[in-house]
């Protein structure tokens, strides 16, 4: 390993210059790169382009990009950062998906894909193989395509979700 300035690069990497930005700046401390093969032209691969990223990027589910109505029963609030797509979904007492949601997107039952974390309340989800599961606060659930879900006693339930289907739940088709 080289120094250069205050980041050690790897063996390989000597007698290059460290990645530039985008714009053609050397690259800043705090940040990182990604280097992406390209091929050219003719085929073949060229060398290695650097894309600049900030190291730390930021955004509140308090100030969503998105929210979305659930049948006045719930909401989904959605930020997009980087390529995470993130959501705190929140139901109402007396909220089910066959009832609130089902009407906005269709389908005989919720076909996403949720990697969820629960932080109140209780769910229950019944699986289309008729599979059951009850959820409350602090439990992470993995639930797949095929499911329908309700809320279970006089709390709403907030939930946050990291899935790719945080991008299109509750988005009408």
């Amino acid at each position: 390993m080289r120094r250069y300035g205050k980041r050690a690069l790897p063996d390989a990497d000597r007698g290059r210059s460290p990645p530039l930005a985008v714009d053609g700046r050397r690259q800043n401390e705090g940040s990182s790169s990604v280097r992406l093969k390209c091929p050219p032209a003719s085929g073949g691969e060229e060398d290695h382009v650097a894309v600049q990223m900030r190291a730390l990027q930021k955004k509140s589910l308090d100030s969503p990009d998105e929210t979305r109505d659930l049948s006045g029963m719930g909401k989904v609030e959605v930020v997009k950062i980087g390529d995470l797509t993130a959501s705190r979904s929140t139901f109402k007492p007396g909220w089910r998906w066959s009832e609130h949601v089902k009407p906005i997107v269709g389908g005989d039952s919720c076909q996403v894909l949720h990697h969820s974390f629960v932080l109140s309340g209780r769910l229950r989800v019944k699986s289309n193989d008729g599979s059951e599961e009850e959820y409350g606060a602090g439990d992470v659930w993995v639930i797949q395509p095929g499911h329908d879900a309700w809320v279970v006693g006089n709390e709403a339930v907030v939930a946050l979700d990291f899935s790719p289907g945080a991008e299109t739940y509750g988005k009408p088709r």
